[in-house]
């Protein structure tokens, strides 16, 4: 009877008979993936767990639905800049002072948020590579147990190691890693091609125009005016700066413009927008002019009872231009 015990508990282990080590299954398992142009990942990432599916090409950049301030979003990384499409009142809560119906902004909109915000580093830890090297470098010291084992009415191998669980399947392909730091719990599926997941990436860069971007605060350090005042309009001049910008980076800013009667609260009698290009902290000055009929009437008025106007402006930080969708499409045509 204890024969058969022994024997029973052999099969379990070793499976179909396969007389591979879990090592050489690993090492294999890396080969297989070391030739994936992408990878699907679905499951928890970082220490909030945050959730979703992803796709991630072998440089890092990334798209797909992941779970991001309590609620799942479409999500877009190319180098170091992360995107996610969100509704109104997501951006108001990120923006804070900004009034966003000024500067249309309703429904759901693209807007860059903070990288830290991906807590799993997915170049370093979740590429085709990063698993592969993660895989080939078990030795039989650092490798704890393998069983085979029912997963999603599947047959797999289970392999606990010293960092983490892998499961592989009958001919040693990675689909399942489970390790707790970094905190990575997904289904893996490698791709041997990168065309869908270039394309979504291509799509969803292209859509990125207008974007909002959280990660740079603009405001109006001076507002100049009224110049070349007459009835016909108004032109005003704003001085805009942006904080939180990197030394010569460069920031569009979209500037609202208004003039309301006698006070701030007062009649509004109208408005206009510009764009202003911030390098890096210095500061930039922009117009544009309001020429309304509100203003006309106005105007004519008060030219006979000398009432006063107030100018005013707010400002919101725009993610990207045209050059820089042309810089990250490039990025992502290089893989």
């Amino acid at each position: 009877m204890a024969v058969l015990l022994i024997a029973a508990a052999f099969v379990v282990l070793l499976g179909d008979g396969d007389d591979a080590s879990p090592q050489e299954r690993l090492r294999e398992a890396a080969d297989k993936l070391s030739s994936a142009q992408a990878l699907e990942l679905e499951g928890s990432f970082g220490s909030s767990l945050d959730s979703g599916r992803v796709k991630v090409l072998r440089s890092g950049h990334i798209t797909g639905e992941l779970r991001v301030d309590g609620q799942t979003r479409p999500l877009v990384k190319v180098d170091d800049d992360v995107f996610v499409k969100a509704d109104k009142s997501f951006w108001q809560r990120k923006l804070g002072f900004v009034n966003l119906e000024k500067f249309q902004v309703d429904g759901e909109r693209w807007g860059r948020i903070e990288s830290s915000s991906l807590e799993l580093d997915f170049q370093r830890y979740a590429t085709p590579s990063a698993l592969a090297a993660s895989l080939r470098s078990f030795t039989s010291i650092g490798i704890r147990s393998d069983l085979e084992v029912t997963r999603n009415g599947r047959r797999v191998t289970k392999i606990v190691t010293s960092r983490g669980t892998y499961y592989l399947s009958k001919d040693n392909q990675l689909v399942r890693i489970e390790l707790t730091v970094p905190h990575l719990h997904a289904d893996v599926t490698a791709h041997s091609s990168s065309v869908t997941t270039v394309n979504e990436l291509r799509v969803r860069v292209n859509e990125l125009k207008n974007s909002l971007d959280v990660t740079r605060s603009a405001r109006i350090s001076e507002v100049k005016g009224c110049e070349n005042e007459s009835a016909s309009g108004c032109t005003v001049r704003v001085r805009v700066t942006v904080s939180r910008a990197p030394t010569g980076s460069k920031t569009l800013v979209n500037v609202y413009i208004w003039i309301t009667e006698e006070t701030k609260t007062g009649r509004k009698l109208g408005d206009c927008t510009t764009t202003a290009t911030v390098i890096g902290l210095s500061s930039t000055w922009t117009e544009c002019r309001v020429s309304t009929p509100e203003w006309t009437s106005f105007y004519r008025t008060s030219e006979k009872r000398r009432i006063h106007w107030w100018m005013q402006a707010e400002p919101m930080a725009v993610a990207v231009d045209d050059s820089d969708i042309s810089r990250m499409l490039s990025a992502i045509s290089r893989g």
